[in-house]
Parts: C-alpha cells; sequence; structure tokens
C-alpha cells in the first residue's frame, strides 16, 4: 500500500519491530519520524535500508523543540493549537466498541477505512 500510494514519510509513536517493518515497506525516499516508542522494544535496523534505499531516521521530542522557543511563542503555540483541535484536527469516528469486540473493529475498518476512526472502549457506560 505504501508504494502505491507513495506514501514517504512515517510518523511514529510505537516504534520498534513494527516502526522497522514500516521503513522497509516504504519507497525510497522515505523518512521514519518517531516521537515516541510505546512499544518499549529496542530499535534494530539493517544498515542497508537506511543508505541503500535512501532512507532516513529522525526524531521529534516535544520538549526539545519547546525549550527552544520563547515563553511568549509557547503560549501562541498552545493558543492556535487549541483553535485547530475544534476545527482542523477533529477525527471522524464512524463507531465505537467493547473492548472485547476487537475483531469486529478490524472488520469495521477495514470494510471502510476512510469513514474514520473505530474506538475500542473499555468502559461500556461511554459507548
Amino acid at each position: 500500500m505504501a508504494q502505491r500510494l507513495n506514501a514517504t514519510l512515517i510518523l511514529d509513536a510505537v516504534g520498534g519491530n513494527l516502526g522497522r517493518q514500516l521503513l522497509e515497506l516504504a519507497p525510497a525516499p522515505s523518512t521514519w519520524l518517531m516521537y515516541a516508542n510505546l512499544s518499549g522494544e529496542t530499535l534494530a535496523l539493517d544498515p542497508h535500508t537506511l543508505w541503500g534505499e535512501d532512507k532516513h531516521v529522525a526524531g521529534f521530542y516535544l520538549g526539545n523543540w519547546a525549550a527552544k522557543k520563547s515563553m511568549l511563542r509557547t503560549l501562541g503555540d498552545i493558543r492556535r493549537v487549541q483553535q485547530l483541535a475544534a476545527t482542523d484536527l477533529q477525527s471522524t469516528i464512524q463507531k465505537r466498541l467493547p473492548l472485547f469486540d476487537v475483531q469486529q473493529a478490524i472488520e469495521v475498518y477495514r470494510n471502510n477505512p476512510t469513514a474514520g476512526k473505530v474506538l475500542l472502549i473499555a468502559d461500556s457506560t461511554m459507548l
């Protein structure tokens, strides 16, 4: 799919083996931007993926970025993000399902991946 869509930027909060696989499957040239490592896995890459296929790995940490900004700029950025969160950054949710219905959630998403997110809810009162 990544090859067909020419998806060359991977934004990854999971990291580990999943991120490595995404980078390997992405077309050249591609960049894998890691901003977290939720998997907790240590990263192991085949160097040929990087230099042989012109792919890059980069990291982003919000704390480092914010430390380079003035307090006034940071406050302005926070205000802008709050405005965008109410409009442009909204996510469409096509269905909410209980956590134990993970298989149904996968099927719902596979049948219409562009209709929005499928949320798995642990607390049934939030359905």
